[in-house]
């Protein structure tokens, strides 16, 4: 696991500077505290931080193959190095290390671009190929890895964060109004968006190739196939599924420090924990966090009740909400990009507090996506069964008893979407997103920033991601949306940099790309019921995991922010509202003191809303000025 950086002169003939990629990696010294190394090589300078786990004396970086002529730097890791090396090594290359950044050098010479296909694993590398003079970026299939980039006339700069990106220099920073229009609604910024202007991600499943002459984007991956296989029962995809799960979490357990797990005590965190119970792991370091306000937002009790089950040496971090509210502008800082994860906060305090005992920690995220999970989902399965109804019945009988239900009634607004297209309740609704509609966000904005960009609808990015999912069902559709939009640009990020920010490590077995290959073909009766989420993985593990959790109501990592928002006089509001608010600029005022009102008497939960406005106003302030 490490940071990476580099620079790139697109005219070829310009020598690149060591000293820049040197005053970058200080950037990101949390990345790689263990070890740092740089090249530089005409045009092109790499750099390095490690943080050491795999064959920790000779894993050094840049890495090259045995006549320098191709030199890498990678961070993340390989999980199927060993089986990669033992064919290369038949193929006549030459080792000198354990490590599985060697691998990288040697699969390029073999494979040229097509070689990120071959690789299991979270990724971001950059190589340089002398002869070929030819830069090559790569990012992991399920972006558990971020790299970012910046390109004008003269040079690529590329980092693994955003402040290493912007030290490179002459980086101008500007704000991206589109991508502000879309995180309102999202909440994140989408690939290649990052809330500035002339800074992109690198999509995830992409590479870029960087020649003379110009440089290109692909993608090299997405799901394949959505057709179910035929004669497949639910009994039968829940033993395939244990093995898969096994294996998965067999197969990412590779590492020469110590090695926990976050354990929420919901059931993909829970099956993690058991897949390292059954791969033979000893001693387990389970941690989770609890908050002193009463309520839902704690599970405690139900990670020790798994800890208990599996004989962890389980941990329990206390966050209270003070801490919250102070520390909105560290995690922004650490975030980078405008990203109202609310779990930020917890997983930041969690990591800080796990790397005093373990550097790599097993996460069960993924697992809702691939399974069915989310409570939107659903709607599919009863949308799918309304629909047969006669639209002369729907019309006549059911919109209308709809339209006595008390507001806030559970359903009530369903009934209402229910013979929509699941798509379109994606497009344009917040009922998965949870923010502003495009009605809410012109509301919102002043008329200068209004009538500053014809704004693109965000739904529209929602439909494109949609349908690149040919021939799957409305289900399938919903999940591949969030596991190729909403997991990488949010959660995967967050989890990213609010772990490394404490030079921890984290791993998600249930990301494992042969395993979301294998989970988009699954029936959607496998996936979820009217009554039932995740069905074909609570069957697999209804004898490995205790009953409660198996029964329990799905909850995300979540914090009593509500409560939090309602006390007077609170740091939060106080900053939306102050004269000197940088979000001036783009909102009026007006909305978001009717926001806090309500809020405050109980007129529907408008935390998600409020903290999407903060965390733009906190971001704007630390990088804008």
């Amino acid at each position: 696991m490490c940071g990476i950086c580099g620079t790139l002169h697109l005219d070829f003939e310009k020598p690149a500077r060591v000293e820049t990629v040197r005053r970058m990696a200080d950037q990101m010294v949390h990345r790689g505290p263990d070890a740092e190394g740089f090249f530089a090589d005409g045009p092109v300078a790499l750099g390095a931080r490690r943080l050491a786990i795999i064959d920790v004396a000779s894993g050094h970086q840049p890495r090259e193959n045995e006549n320098k002529t191709v030199h890498v730097v990678f961070n993340g890791e390989i999980y199927n190095h060993a089986a990669l090396r033992e064919r290369l090594v038949k193929k006549g290359h030459v080792f000198c290390s354990r490590s599985d950044t060697e691998v990288l050098v040697h699969l390029w010479e073999e494979r040229g671009p097509e070689m990120p296909e071959d690789l299991c694993g979270m990724f971001a590398l950059a190589l340089w190929d002398a002869p070929a003079r030819t830069l090559f970026l790569a990012r992991d299939r399920l972006g558990e890895k971020p790299l970012y980039y910046h390109a004008d006339a003269g040079r690529l700069v590329f980092a693994s964060e955003i402040k290493t990106l912007l030290a490179a220099g002459d980086i101008p920073v500007r704000l991206d109004p589109q991508a502000v229009h879309d995180y309102l609604t999202l909440r994140f910024t989408p690939s290649p968006a990052t809330g500035f202007s002339g800074i992109h991600k690198l999509p995830p499943a992409h590479w870029l190739l960087a020649k003379p002459g110009g440089w290109t984007v692909r993608r090299y991956w997405d799901i394949p196939d959505f057709s179910p296989k035929g004669g497949q029962s639910l009994a039968e995809n829940a033993r395939t599924l244990s093995v898969l799960l096994d294996r998965a979490v067999a197969g990412k357990l590779e590492s020469e420090v110590p090695l926990g797990a976050m354990l929420s005590g919901g059931m993909d965190s829970s099956a993690v924990v058991a897949g390292m119970r059954s791969a033979g792991h000893a001693r387990i370091s389970t941690y989770t966090v609890d908050y002193p306000e009463p309520g839902p937002h704690s599970e405690a009790a139900y990670a020790r009740l798994a800890a208990r089950a599996f004989q962890t040496d389980h941990h329990e971090i206390l966050v209270p909400g003070e801490s919250f509210s102070a520390g909105v502008s560290e995690t922004v800082r650490i975030l980078e990009e405008p990203l109202a994860d609310m779990a930020a906060h917890p997983v930041l305090a969690l990591s800080r507090e796990s790397r005093a005992t373990v550097t790599v920690l097993m996460t069960g995220t993924g697992g809702d996506e691939l399974f069915g999970g989310y409570p939107v989902y659903r709607e599919a399965a009863l949308g799918a069964l309304l629909s047969r109804l006669p639209g002369h019945l729907w019309e006549r009988l059911v919109l209308p008893a709809a339209g006595f239900l008390p507001k806030g009634f559970p359903g009530k607004n369903f009934v209402r979407r229910a013979r929509v297209h699941p798509k379109e309740v994606f497009l344009g609704s917040s009922c998965v997103y949870g923010s502003l509609d495009e009605e809410a966000k012109r509301a919102l904005y002043t008329k200068d920033f209004a009538g500053a960009l014809d704004f693109r609808p965000t739904g529209l990015l929602c439909r494109e991601t949609m349908e690149r999912a040919k021939g799957a069902t409305a289900l399938q559709t919903m999940a591949y949306c969030d596991t190729m939009l909403w997991l990488p640009d949010s959660h995967l990020i967050m989890t990213d940099k609010c772990s490394m920010a404490a030079s921890i490590e984290t791993r998600s077995p249930l990301l494992d790309h042969g395993l979301a290959e294998w989970a988009a073909r699954l029936p959607d009766a496998c996936r979820r019921t009217l009554w039932e989420s995740k069905v074909v993985f609570r069957r697999a593990m209804r004898d490995r995991l205790p009953r409660a959790i198996l029964k329990r109501k799905k909850r995300g990592f979540s914090t009593p922010i509500h409560l939090w928002l309602k006390a007077p006089d609170n740091p939060m509001e106080r900053m939306l509202l102050e004269p000197d608010a940088r979000t001036r600029v783009l909102f009026r005022q007006a909305p978001i003191r009717t926001l806090f009102s309500r809020h405050r008497a109980g007129d529907g939960d408008q935390s998600a809303v409020l903290y999407t406005l903060v965390v733009l106003e906190q971001w704007m302030r630390e990088f804008f000025g």
